[in-house]
């Protein structure tokens, strides 16, 4: 078989320091030379022991030289680790997938620093830029990034703080942070955001899907609102993916106003991996090439970049899809 149409393997991306970039391929240099902490747990939950070793170094290095008393955890990286002051934004859902990693680890000692680094920021309330960096503020001139407590980011969270519990510290202090996490969730659902200064709401927002995988107590014990969700998400399924959101008009390389929404294939990978549905397999599995896994479908054309959670998606999803035969 010729090298050009192998699959790429999801350890040959990953740097002996354990970074990987967001992208292998894009227009974006923003992807190709630097990190997302959300990208690499999806990664790790995909990939081999010994990649995941490396990957899990890459987190140790990035919060020696970024925990400490800084304000908030910086969302991505440059292939050293440092922070990129362009990207001065937080986004809580990383930090809580950060602590899953370090307790699939079994290392407790990071675990208790992120515990306490989600208990100072107060992560149940406190304001975040979301899994899409804003909401699509920036996709319209003039406009204004915003901050916004967001469901998606607190379940993230309050999911590392559970298996925290189960794993490793039954504390009155985890107690506490998991009965503060369900009370806000359980007021904010089904809507995604809320804007402090104005209260509004966000209801359809693909970002809610995560919430759906490996559900916190309050989703999972709760059938009723699970379908809510669903019946909402299901309203942003598209031909070759979902949209982020109504009238999202990011194209995945600039804030453009000319472009219908950009579809994205890897949310028919994560309603496989939720739901067990073989057509959402069959559909991810048919948008992805060997070596372009591509971010998202415009008009039916691909934008070019081929992003590495996609890969990481696709091992998930072939995995899943293996057992279930």
């Amino acid at each position: 078989m010729s090298t050009a149409n192998q699959t790429i393997g999801l350890e040959n991306l990953v740097l002996n320091n354990g970074f990987i970039s967001a992208a292998r391929i894009s227009k974006n240099a923003l992807m190709t030379n630097h990190g997302w902490r959300r990208d690499a747990y999806w990664i790790y939950k995909a990939a081999d022991t010994e990649t995941k070793s490396r990957l899990y170094q890459g987190l140790k290095i990035f919060l020696s030289k970024n925990l400490n008393d800084t304000e908030f955890l910086p969302p991505l990286h440059d292939k050293d680790y440092n922070f990129n002051e362009e990207w001065a934004i937080p986004q809580n859902d990383a930090v809580g997938l950060d602590l899953s990693m370090a307790i699939n680890q079994n290392d407790k000692e990071t675990a208790q620093k992120l515990i306490n680094y989600l208990e100072r920021i107060k992560f149940w309330q406190c304001p975040d830029y979301g899994i899409w960096e804003g909401d699509g503020q920036l996709d319209y001139p003039g406009q204004v990034l915003k901050k916004r407590i967001h469901t998606s980011s607190i379940c993230a969270c309050a999911k590392g703080v559970e298996q925290y519990q189960t794993n490793i510290d039954d504390s009155s202090q985890v107690r506490e942070m998991l009965s503060n996490a369900y009370q806000r969730v359980e007021d904010m659902l089904p809507h995604e955001a809320l804007e402090t200064e104005t209260q509004n709401e966000i209801i359809l927002d693909s970002g809610l899907m995560f919430t759906l995988y490996d559900p916190i107590k309050p989703i999972k014990e709760d059938k009723q609102m699970q379908e809510k969700l669903w019946d909402n998400l299901n309203l942003l399924e598209k031909e070759n993916g979902f949209i982020r959101f109504p009238q999202d008009r990011w194209n995945g390389v600039f804030h453009v106003l000319k472009n219908n929404p950009m579809h994205w294939p890897m949310f028919f990978g994560l309603k496989y991996l939720i739901t067990k549905d073989k057509k959402y397999f069959d559909k991810f599995e048919n948008l992805m090439k060997p070596n372009l896994r591509s971010e998202g479908f415009i008009d039916g054309i691909s934008n070019g970049t081929d992003l590495n959670w996609n890969r990481a998606f696709s091992q998930l999803c072939k995995k899943q899809y293996a057992l279930a035969a």
